[in-house]
């Protein structure tokens, strides 16, 4: 199931939460965990730098999704595969 939350695209499927957020300009972070909810803490990473208006979109179409935050882009199928392109459309990682 994909749901968004502000600059957010979150899938649950099972017993797995997966969120993937956009993260400054062309970049984009993705973090997972089994338990109910993520941890509000952002651990070791330097603090959020700002988002460009407007450079986030996400789009929900059934058993995918995809968020694109300036030249990155992360599709996720209802599996819970990642893959990863440039502003080129060249797969950079799939997994």
């Amino acid at each position: 199931m994909f749901s968004v939350d502000g600059n957010r695209l979150v899938h649950k499927k099972d017993w797995e939460t997966r969120v993937i957020e956009a993260e400054g300009t062309n970049a984009l972070r993705v973090r997972a965990t089994r338990r109910r909810t993520l941890s509000g803490n952002d651990w070791a990473l330097l603090p959020k730098p700002a988002i460009p208006a407007g450079a986030v979109e996400i789009k929900v179409d059934g058993e995918t999704a995809s968020i694109r935050n300036g030249d990155h882009e992360c599709r996720v199928n209802d599996e819970g595969w990642l893959s990863f392109y440039n502003g080129s459309g060249q797969v950079l990682l799939e997994e």
